[in-house]
């Protein structure tokens, strides 16, 4: 089997560059726009093109109409990204406001237009079982509104779909979204256990299991990070648990072996903007069990490439091919 899936939103990111950030019924200037794909499933794309790796990869996901849409099919056509099961609907795109402050910080204003329309029966799985792929990623659950609807059975369309995927042989990799005011139990928790992957921060595994992970300086705990890992792989996830941080990364696998991979040290003047590290991460350790890596070398790899996104304005451009994007483990150590 081989290939990666990558289904979920599909977005035109403008990142909006800004010297500092208002108050309400203030004002502040945009010194400089930078329009980017974006979006979990894209981004991922993104970020293995970027890597110049040779397996096959599938977008999967909706676009509307209008200009939006035209710009992001010809980002994607410049990327050679496959578009073969991203179906373009009525309605308006996905897009995403991004400002973004001068130490990379920034500050989201998403509108999700079509990608609320994405549903389970918008992913051919038979198609994609004929290919023999091998991974499915599904991202971002919580923001895409047909995804988290209310499934009697299984209780969101998202395990539903999951659980379909399973059952075509294919294994599972999902990814959730940073936001306090969801209910993560859920609309998470009913996806576990037809997740063979979980990939999520620190925040996200606190959010997801009710556990402090990080101090009052938003800062990970280790102990805290380990007893999360535990609880969601108790809640159902088949092999492994993966939640990074800016700090670094940590693993746990269905057999109890623990990974901890450091970050890179990139100098404070080389960060631009903090868009797609998350995505670099993910899409790093989705290369890494494609080609059934040791767990420690995709870690590696996903440090190195999320540190390398930081480094532009954009999503993935910052992403360099694999043997130079490995090697800058040895030049930010």
């Amino acid at each position: 089997m081989a290939g990666i899936a990558c289904a979920g939103n599909w977005v035109l990111d403008r990142s909006k560059f800004i010297k500092h950030y208002p108050r309400i019924t203030g004002h502040t200037t945009v010194y400089k726009t930078v329009s980017s794909a974006g979006g979990a499933a894209l981004n991922i794309l993104m970020a293995l093109a970027k890597l110049k790796i040779d397996i096959p990869t599938y977008g999967i996901g909706l676009i509307g109409k209008g200009y939006r849409a035209k710009e992001l099919q010809l980002l994607c056509l410049n990327e050679h990204i496959n578009m073969d099961y991203v179906r373009v609907v009525d309605g308006h795109s996905s897009y995403t406001d991004a400002m973004t402050l001068p130490d990379g910080s920034r500050t989201q204003f998403h509108c999700p237009g079509v990608n609320n329309d994405f549903k389970p029966e918008h992913v051919p799985i038979e198609k994609l079982k004929k290919r023999a792929v091998k991974l499915f990623y599904l991202g971002h659950l919580m923001i895409l509104d047909g995804m988290d609807a209310k499934d009697e059975e299984f209780g969101t369309a998202s395990a539903r779909l999951l659980h379909d995927v399973q059952d075509a042989g294919i294994e599972t990799v999902i990814d959730i979204v940073s936001n306090p005011s969801l209910p993560y139990e859920k609309l998470v928790h009913p996806a576990l256990p037809y997740t063979d992957h979980l990939i999520c921060n620190d925040y996200e595994a606190g959010q997801l299991t009710n556990i402090q992970t990080q101090d009052r300086h938003d800062v990970y705990i280790l102990d805290a990070i380990k007893e999360a890992a535990k609880k969601i792989m108790a809640l159902g996830v088949k092999k492994h648990v993966i939640i990074h941080m800016p700090e670094g990364a940590y693993c746990l696998t269905a057999d109890g072996q623990e990974y901890f991979q450091d970050a890179c040290k990139i100098p404070k003047e080389k960060i631009v903007a903090s868009c797609g590290a998350g995505d670099a991460f993910a899409a790093c350790v989705l290369y890494g069990i494609h080609e059934g890596w040791d767990m420690q070398q995709s870690l590696l790899l996903a440090v190195c490439a999320a540190g390398a996104s930081l480094t532009h304005e954009t999503n993935a451009d910052g992403i360099k091919p694999l043997k130079e994007t490995l090697a800058l483990a040895d030049v930010w150590r």
